[in-house]
């Protein structure tokens, strides 16, 4: 029994049955057990569709992943299954996102898929405050440099499944997600309500920022005036002085520390109210695009982007292969050059999205 076949049986005669889920759960089982151990490696595109997810070449990865964040979102007990008739309010829809993480080098780490609430949906009964800050990369490099010149460890965390760890404040209700709704026992459409904030509602990431803001202030730290999420506490234990700082973007943490040992303290008590991960590297690490690495004797600090850049060159063909619409040229250029238009070999706008690449080059030279 495949999933990515199940539209040619009805979705609904389909989930009914428990005989065939059982089947299909068996079957994903033995699928992703016998595939490949390197298969990561292989990933081609990110799909666009949850179809396209299940049935191409990587659909044994894809279906692991959308498992996976099926049963986290459950886990955490995001919704309740509730018959169609019950939503007092509109009713949202939900899509999938695939995304495939990269390293430093452009390698595939893992496959990511996300159910999203659609918020363009939304009503404004169903909608508050959205607006939710993240760290100035300016104050990011301020704080390798503080690092560098004061001898701090530097660390990092990830909060898994952030925005589902904060309550919501009104009632929502949305759609099943896609390829995996249900019915009750008369086939009648069942549709979730949801208990707790999950990507893709417009106040998310309003919820999730108050929620790690409120835990982080009730340990001691303080956020600065001229950056509201880089935080600071400062304190002596013994008359030894200790210091932490935490630049916060989103669900990812960069910290630095006075003591090695203070990363398991703060690991502690992160974990006691949420699900954090330690995704420490030794004098090097992955951040926001940037790969930064410490000198040896800790004295300087390297940060390159060169895997973000190689993949805008490659997206928006400035890689300078055969199939590219520009050329290399030296830098800076020669003063005093008059550019006019090329009429002879113009580039159709549906071939070349100008105003994206120039924003993806304005977002790497932050």
């Amino acid at each position: 029994m495949d999933l990515a076949h199940r539209d040619d049986l009805g979705s609904d005669a389909f989930l009914a049955d428990p005989t065939k889920l059982h089947a299909l759960a068996f079957e994903t089982i033995q699928r992703v057990m016998a595939s490949d151990p390197t298969r990561l490696g292989k990933l081609a595109n990110e799909p666009a569709n949850w179809r396209e997810a299940l049935r191409g070449p990587d659909n044994d990865v894809w279906r692991e992943s959308m498992q996976a964040e099926i049963d986290s979102l459950e886990k955490f007990g995001c919704w309740d299954w509730v018959p169609i008739t019950d939503a007092r309010s509109r009713l949202i829809g939900s899509r999938w996102v695939f995304k495939i993480k990269r390293g430093p080098d452009g390698e595939p780490l893992r496959a990511k898929s996300r159910l999203v609430a659609l918020g363009n949906t939304q009503g404004p009964e169903t909608s508050s405050d959205t607006f939710a800050p993240v760290v100035l990369y300016m104050a990011l490099r301020v704080v390798f440099a503080i690092a560098v010149q004061e001898g701090l460890h530097l660390f990092q965390m990830d909060c898994s499944n952030a925005y589902i760890q904060g309550d919501i404040d009104c009632t929502i209700f949305m759609k099943g997600p896609p390829g995996f709704e249900r019915v009750d026992a008369r086939g009648r459409p069942l549709v979730l309500r949801l208990k707790r904030s999950i990507y893709g509602l417009r106040q998310a990431g309003n919820i999730w920022h108050r929620t790690l803001v409120g835990h982080l202030e009730s340990l001691g730290y303080r956020s600065l005036i001229s950056d509201s999420c880089l935080f600071l506490r400062s304190w002596e234990d013994n008359g030894v002085k200790r210091k932490v700082i935490i630049c916060l973007y989103v669900d990812d943490l960069m910290c630095a520390a006075s003591h090695p040992e203070l990363k398991d303290e703060l690991l502690v008590q992160l974990r006691a109210r949420f699900d954090v991960k330690d995704e420490t590297k030794p004098r090097e690490g992955w951040v926001l695009n940037m790969k930064y690495e410490l000198s040896p004797e800790g004295d300087r600090v390297k940060i390159t982007q060169e895997a973000a850049i190689t993949a805008i060159a490659k997206k928006f063909g400035l890689d300078n292969d055969q199939r590219s619409h520009v050329r290399a040229f030296d830098l800076p250029m020669q003063l005093g050059i008059k550019l006019v238009p090329n009429e002879d070999d113009t580039v159709p706008a549906e071939e070349f999205d100008y105003r994206s690449a120039i924003g993806s080059c304005l977002y790497i030279a932050q």
